[in-house]
């Protein structure tokens, strides 16, 4: 933990050479590893604690947010493409809800970073495009094409407990190229 707190990446390798599995464990505020090391600035740590080969993927904060959702908010595009090329080796959904019900998209896309976390899968993409062209649209063709987009992109653009996509956040925050 003092490793990702102060960035010393020697102490951190010492550390988890010697015990691997506390890479996976969360401290008495349920924060992992990565959280701490992204809360703290560096990336260094936060990448390597990422190529751990005993790392869960699936470890969520207190807060019930993974891997991506805090390289999101570290809004360090680097980190953020680091977190998904290591979650897609390991084939990893990366597109699970915190305890909000928000998507790490959501949070990229409040935060105008859609272009960074929109890449994490082509379906993702995929979704994005089509959610987008319903929000545009006016005045869909057929009310049948607009249930499709909508249906076909609920998946991977889930509303959170509030009722908001990530398309929503964007707009909201005035990113309304998205």
């Amino acid at each position: 933990k003092n490793a990702a707190i102060i960035g010393n990446e020697d102490l951190f390798n010492k550390a988890y050479s010697k015990n691997p599995s506390k890479i996976n464990e969360l401290d008495k505020d349920g924060k992992s590893i990565f959280q701490i090391a992204t809360e703290n600035g560096h990336a260094n740590i936060a990448k390597n604690v990422l190529y751990q080969q005993n790392l869960d993927f699936k470890i969520k904060s207190r807060d019930g947010k993974t891997f991506l959702h805090h390289a999101v908010e570290s809004k360090d595009e680097v980190l953020i493409r680091n977190v998904v090329n290591a979650a897609d080796s390991k084939k990893v959904d990366l597109n699970i809800p915190d305890k909000d019900g928000r998507t790490p998209l959501s949070y990229a896309m409040e935060k105008g970073l859609q272009d960074e976390t929109v890449s994490i899968s082509t379906p993702l993409k995929d979704a994005y495009k089509l959610n987008k062209i319903t929000y545009e649209s006016e005045d869909p063709k057929t009310a049948e094409s607009k249930e499709a987009l909508d249906k076909s992109a609920k998946k991977f653009n889930p509303a959170d407990n509030k009722g908001k996509t990530p398309l929503d956040y964007a707009i909201a925050s005035g990113n309304k190229d998205g």
